[in-house]
């Protein structure tokens, strides 16, 4: 509860989670590859992830930490180091988004024949306005406004009123809030998509994701209206995050 002293406001730090930021609604890690190895092909290359323990991993050799969300039983969400992956095992298809490369990686695992490869999509997203919610009062929305063009606007937590700043629940975004991102959207298969974003940050303060984020990465359930992913580029780190959607059209 938010409690008033003096026309004050005071946020109950419980149920404002900054410590939790829009890694609020992240799942629980994933430890379900610790001891397997995957050996992925694609475009005549092959690259391999040995998830050596429940913390480590190799990446075509080099080590580094791996975390994993669950998004359904047979669809996850990895990220190892820099880099991260959609891995459906279904279908045995890797979606690889390699630090410093523009274009993911549409891969396949060894030992497996899909009847449906994964593929860059056109227009698909087209027309499509959504917002993926991280927490209480943290959210995007996501307004696929052209082929590889998204709109984007984060929620803020805190509004100037006169000189200062107050806690402000409810508040929504405006034109200018909004910029305009380059995207790679990916269709996995049935109502999955991976979407690639290279993030930019308005002007201004408040905002619920940090001012340095560079890219963002979400594996997106159109069925189950639910999503897991990563931001990437924070001083602070890799956040991985979890949410669900609400359609705004």
């Amino acid at each position: 509860m938010n409690s008033m002293y003096g026309g004050v406001y005071i946020p109950n730090l419980a149920n404002d989670a900054k410590q939790y930021g829009i890694g609020e609604y992240r799942f629980a890690h994933n430890y379900e590859f610790a001891g397997k190895t995957f050996k992925i092909c694609a475009d005549g290359k092959e690259y391999t992830l040995h998830f050596c323990c429940e913390h480590g991993v190799e990446f075509n050799g080099e080590k580094t930490e791996w975390e994993c969300e669950k998004l359904e039983k047979t669809m996850y969400f990895v990220r190892f180091g820099a880099n991260c992956a959609a891995i459906d095992l279904e279908n045995g298809l890797a979606t690889l988004v390699l630090d410093g490369e523009e274009k993911p990686v549409l891969g396949v695992i060894d030992g497996y024949e899909p009847k449906e490869k994964q593929a860059i999509c056109t227009d698909d997203m087209v027309g499509t306005f959504v917002r993926w919610v991280f927490g209480v009062n943290r959210y995007v929305n996501h307004d696929y406004c052209a082929p590889g063009k998204i709109r984007s606007a984060w929620a803020r937590h805190t509004v100037h009123i006169g000189g200062g700043r107050s806690f402000r629940d409810g508040w929504q975004p405006t034109d200018a809030d909004y910029v305009e991102e380059d995207a790679v959207e990916v269709k996995l298969g049935g109502a999955y998509y991976l979407v690639i974003v290279d993030a930019k940050m308005p002007e201004g303060e408040g905002y619920v994701a940090p001012a340095d984020v560079k890219k963002l990465v979400l594996l997106e359930d159109y069925d189950r209206c639910m999503t897991v992913g990563c931001a990437f580029g924070s001083e602070g780190g890799p956040i991985m995050m979890a949410g669900y959607a609400m359609f705004l059209n």
